[in-house]
């Protein structure tokens, strides 16, 4: 389809934009639309909107690392899910007429993580806190050897649909989320990322730094992604776009990584610890 043209005429046309490593974010609409096109990218990170298809089919059978975050009191997408049961909350726009049966967001989080990543049930533990008065949030993380990608997810308290004043100046989690994607793009060749330097160190015999670990004889742009990302307080929306030298469709609800034309060529294991972890 439509975004499917556009990640590949973008990855024929620039030598630094790779099909095989993009990164999605979608709020509201937009939740729900790179979950149902999961299959397109790396991991996601859907805010106040998901879907309840088949996930296998969605994601392609294969794993795909999420970022789900909800706020308990959102009255348009109800946390406890949207559907024609009269005894549920009822959500807006007509999507309680999508569904018979609603899906809460912690049974689709815990269904990501054991049908799309395989990790084991009853494994997940809490990976951040903040009881601060106006970023009440509490995330858990599906743990384990056997997971395949990460699946966090992050319930907030008193958000409803993040849109009052704006989004911007709703979802404190701006920074966290381009984390979240900028560890997975580090983890390829076993990079590690740091939250604190926002730098991708790797192992390499060349004495000059690699960009996310994918390619030598671009340190320029590694250099320059580094400065912004290290004086940038990622206090606004756009900053998603500039972390990792991105091509950014916002209203779209997606990101396109840019990075060196390495190819990626298949998934393995990649750590599920702490979002913010160093």
């Amino acid at each position: 389809g439509f975004l499917h043209t556009i990640i590949t005429n973008l990855d024929d046309q620039y030598s630094f934009v790779s099909a095989d490593v993009t990164y999605a974010v979608g709020w509201s609409n937009g939740g729900y639309m790179v979950t149902y096109a999961s299959k397109l990218f790396r991991s996601i990170a859907p805010i106040s909107g998901y879907q309840y298809d088949d996930l296998l089919e969605i994601s392609n059978g294969q794993p795909r690392g999420i970022f789900m975050h909800h706020s308990s009191n959102d009255p348009l997408v109800q946390i406890t899910g949207c559907c024609t049961d009269s005894s549920m909350p009822k959500c807006c726009c007509g999507i309680s007429n999508k569904a018979q049966q609603c899906a809460s967001i912690t049974s689709i989080f815990e269904r990501w993580a054991t049908e799309v990543n395989q990790c084991s049930p009853n494994t997940t533990e809490i990976s951040l806190v903040d009881d601060t008065p106006t970023n009440q949030v509490q995330c858990v993380t599906a743990m384990g050897t056997d997971c395949l990608a990460n699946t966090t997810l992050c319930v907030y308290q008193d958000k409803g649909h993040f849109n009052k004043q704006s989004f911007e100046a709703a979802f404190p989690m701006t920074a966290n989320v381009a984390d979240f994607f900028a560890k997975d793009a580090c983890s390829l060749h076993d990079g590690t990322w740091s939250s604190t330097t926002k730098n991708c160190s790797c192992t390499s015999e060349d004495d000059n730094p690699l960009f996310f670990c994918l390619e030598k004889g671009i340190t320029t742009t590694h250099t320059s992604v580094n400065k912004h990302l290290q004086t940038n307080d990622l206090g606004d929306t756009n900053s998603i776009g500039t972390i990792m030298g991105t091509v950014c469709f916002f209203l779209l609800g997606f990101i396109i990584v840019v990075k060196s034309k390495s190819k990626y060529t298949g998934w393995k294991r990649v750590p599920t610890d702490d979002v913010r972890s160093e």
